[in-house]
């Protein structure tokens, strides 16, 4: 991808909770289901140097201890300078289940 292809803010709000076939993450760097961290590789991708982004993930995505997860914190700390994680407003979705987030 060129630099002037890249976008210097993305504030998102991807999907939680997909799961994409093996075909699909074949696309990305870090495998997983996960379609809200394969959202995030690509949002990583298309930032430009210097750019800033505000995503919304779920709330358990700074303590699972999957692989992918695991990956992905490292590429946002190491590749990204992530700065800050913060804790979205509880809620309850209409199944009933948390869907708290964090930005």
């Amino acid at each position: 991808m060129q630099e002037k292809d890249r976008f210097h803010i993305i504030v998102a709000n991807p999907p939680f909770g997909g799961k994409e076939r093996k075909e699909v993450q074949q696309n990305f760097p870090i495998r997983t289901g996960e379609t809200a961290f394969l959202f995030l590789q690509h949002f990583i991708k298309i930032l430009k140097a210097g750019g800033r982004a505000g995503i919304v993930i779920k709330n358990t995505f700074l303590s699972n201890t999957d692989n992918a997860s695991i990956s992905l914190r490292q590429k946002l700390l190491e590749e990204c300078h992530g700065r800050d994680a913060r804790r979205g407003a509880g809620a309850v979705s209409r199944r009933g289940r948390d869907s708290r987030s964090r930005i």
